[in-house]
């Protein structure tokens, strides 16, 4: 309380006071109360503390993503960030920070802040926070397709909305996540909400579940972290309040609401992020682990895989591409991503928006393009 009174408050009305949008990020990965002083709700994913394996999504840090995304969504703000990839070292290759980008997007954030682009790296600016992910980088060379490839991507997630159901309970400091690791690893989507928001009047109970800033949420997780209050006796009268800490609480879930995507046999490691997108469905798929992937899903008969050239012209147009259908068994490489809709014989394919100076931009070319392990040349 201290710390907002004396430093994010002040800031914040300062800003808003000279026409200023105030940016960056608290100090800690799940201080979800202090977001609403920022413009743009931010974090920070820096120091090697989220990577591929465990820390993905176990522990305080793999909330990050989450947080800020989850508190956009909830004050009603169309963009959230993440300065990404600072100090993880002169070391850090391309396929890295593709998936540290790829972790963000599936996430639901939508403003890609690498760490950083330096103009020189001569003298100690070498080691001030490496690496240079810019034009220092071995993969400099590269830049512009990468870039084009976040940009579209933050613009879909920013534009696009949102598909979920399944909200988890937490504190403004404190966000559970042993929850949604779970939810994750069986492709069940969520944001979490903050007992304030419930307790507070933010939120609107009911016994057909919480309503807040143009979400519906069926379900509410609680791991004991946060009180939602008289809230919380609404939601479990209903049966809409589910004990993370009890045996069996996955299938109360899935009683009451239904995956993200779903897909067999089960795989731990598949993230899905599924939003609405000019009236249709658009998954964003990504292989979080190490290992190739195999899957058949049980989604819609028309899902295809989107991965043809598109002219683009003007700042968002409904177009006609070419696309795969996902039929049959679907392989996904290690750390590999797709982007995926379900068509009709009526529709068109998604929207896509322009990249005037890259017209033959191929999106998905650069999701299956392997580097090796590049380290910075001395």
């Amino acid at each position: 309380m201290r710390m907002e009174e004396t430093y994010y408050r002040p800031m914040a009305e300062w800003c808003a006071s000279h026409g200023l949008e105030l940016m960056g990020h608290p100090e800690r990965p799940d201080d979800l109360a202090l977001q609403k002083y920022f413009s743009v709700p931010g974090q920070d994913l820096v120091w090697r503390w989220v990577l591929p394996g465990e820390t993905a999504t176990g522990g305080p840090q793999s909330t990050q993503g989450k947080c800020a995304a989850s508190a956009a969504a909830h004050l009603g703000r169309a963009r959230n960030s993440n300065e990404f990839c600072g100090a993880y070292g002169h070391e850090l290759t391309f396929e890295e920070m593709k998936w540290l980008g790829d972790w963000c997007l599936v996430r639901g954030q939508n403003w890609l802040i690498p760490h950083a682009y330096y103009y020189s790296q001569r003298g100690p600016r070498h080691d001030e926070r490496p690496p240079d992910v810019g034009l220092n980088a071995p993969w400099a060379d590269r830049l512009k397709r990468i870039n084009s490839y976040w940009e579209f991507m933050c613009r879909l997630i920013a534009e696009a909305k949102h598909v979920v159901s399944v909200a988890i309970l937490g504190s403004g400091d404190e966000l559970p996540w042993k929850a949604a690791e779970v939810l994750f690893q069986n492709q069940i989507d969520f944001n979490y909400l903050q007992d304030a928001d419930l307790a507070g009047g933010a939120a609107r109970i009911s016994p057909a579940g919480i309503d807040i800033t143009g979400y519906h949420y069926d379900v509410l997780i609680d791991e004991g972290i946060g009180d939602a209050g008289p809230a919380a006796d609404v939601l479990r009268g209903a049966g809409r309040a589910v004990s993370a800490t009890r045996p069996g609480w996955l299938a109360e879930v899935l009683n009451l609401t239904q995956r993200t995507l779903s897909i067999s046999p089960a795989c731990r490691s598949l993230r899905v992020r599924q939003m609405m997108d000019a009236g249709r469905d658009v998954w964003f798929i990504f292989n979080e682990g190490g290992e190739p992937i195999m899957f058949r899903t049980d989604g819609p008969s028309r899902m295809v895989r989107l991965d043809s050239e598109h002219e683009y012209s003007g700042s968002r147009q409904t177009g006609q591409a070419a696309s795969t259908p996902l039929t049959g068994e679907i392989t996904l490489g290690a750390f590999e991503a797709l982007l995926a809709n379900d068509v009709s014989s009526d529709r068109r394919v998604i929207s896509q928006p322009a990249f005037p100076s890259c017209p033959s931009f191929r999106p998905w070319a650069v999701l299956r393009e392997s580097t090796g392990h590049l380290r910075r040349s001395p």
